[in-house]
């Protein structure tokens, strides 16, 4: 009869080699894991000779997995999501679920989309921790896929394939203001109704000749806006180029210029008494906000719960 071998995975290796596997580096991987690196070399070696194979190729810079390394490695993120999903569900038939919720969003939503929708999660569920990680969209998404986000905002589309989602919101662009700029009493107000569009709506082509704060070229609206000038036969006047959105609306509600500006921004109650939000009629790109989550995944009642909260707040 042949023998089967069985393999114990603990905790620790499956920790140490899953931390590996992403610095690829002993010395960096013994730092995050804040252990001396012999120790951590022990605890690889050991854990190589018990099973039998080379997890890890250390004659190459950066190293790599060997093929026994690749599948150890997709069992143990599969171990560890097992038993975090384990977690999730018995805290699910508690009278008063806890846990960690952990949220991917951009620097952008995190300040803008979050604050409310977390205000109001807390107080219902009082001993969920949050933790909201901002990264680049697509290191989200893989961050997401790896389990190690249970939920993601991402602008939609998203990986079908990959993931699952609900929709949140449907993004407008706004004309932003000073509260004293003059612009304010001269505007024409348009009466007829456009789809999407939730406050005054303008034309474009009133600020000719308008100081203008944009976003740098790398960012997708910039293009955007540009387009929008071009529609309405409007040349602008760019005084200053921000890195981010953010600073963008800061500048603006300093009173240094206009700007045109993602609908989020208007939620953010800090510069409510110092500036004025008009919607647009040109035509542009709709931008959907989503959340995302991994598809065939189990879903924490109260992860569901925030997502119902984010959609109506």
């Amino acid at each position: 009869m042949k023998m089967v071998k069985t393999y114990m995975m603990n905790d620790r290796q499956l920790h140490y080699a899953l931390v590996l596997a992403e610095e690829r580096s002993f010395t960096r991987t013994a730092n995050k894991l804040n252990i001396a690196q012999p120790s951590l070399s022990q605890y690889i070696n050991n854990l190589e000779q018990s099973l039998g194979h080379k997890l890890f190729d250390r004659t190459v810079t950066p190293l790599r997995l060997t093929a026994a390394g690749e599948l150890y490695i997709e069992m143990a993120r599969k171990i560890v999501d097992l038993e975090r999903q384990l977690d999730q569900r018995l805290s699910d038939i508690e009278d008063e679920p806890s846990g960690t919720l952990s949220i991917g969003a951009s620097a952008h939503h995190s300040l803008y989309t979050l604050p409310q929708a977390i205000k109001l999660f807390v107080e219902k569920y009082p001993r969920y921790n949050i933790m909201v990680s901002e990264q680049p969209n697509d290191l989200r998404m893989q961050l997401l896929e790896k389990g190690e986000l249970d939920l993601c905002l991402t602008v939609l589309p998203a990986n079908k394939n990959k993931f699952d989602w609900t929709e949140v919101l449907i993004e407008e662009l706004l004309l932003t203001l000073p509260a004293d700029h003059p612009l304010n009493e001269t505007l024409t107000i348009l009466d007829e109704a456009k789809p999407g569009r939730n406050f005054p709506l303008v034309d474009l082509s009133e600020l000719k000749d308008t100081p203008f704060l944009m976003v740098n070229e790398n960012h997708n609206l910039y293009r955007v806006v540009n387009n929008l000038c071009r529609q309405s036969g409007l040349q602008p006047r760019e005084i200053v180029r921000c890195e981010s959105t953010e600073v963008c609306h800061t500048m603006v509600a300093a009173g240094i210029g206009v700007s045109i500006l993602h609908s989020v921004c208007a939620n953010y109650e800090g510069f409510s008494q110092k500036l004025r939000y008009y919607s647009i009629i040109q035509d542009y790109p709709v931008r959907i906000l989503a959340v995302a989550y991994r598809k065939n995944q189990y879903i924490p009642r109260a992860a569901l719960d925030f997502i119902k909260i984010l959609k109506s707040s």
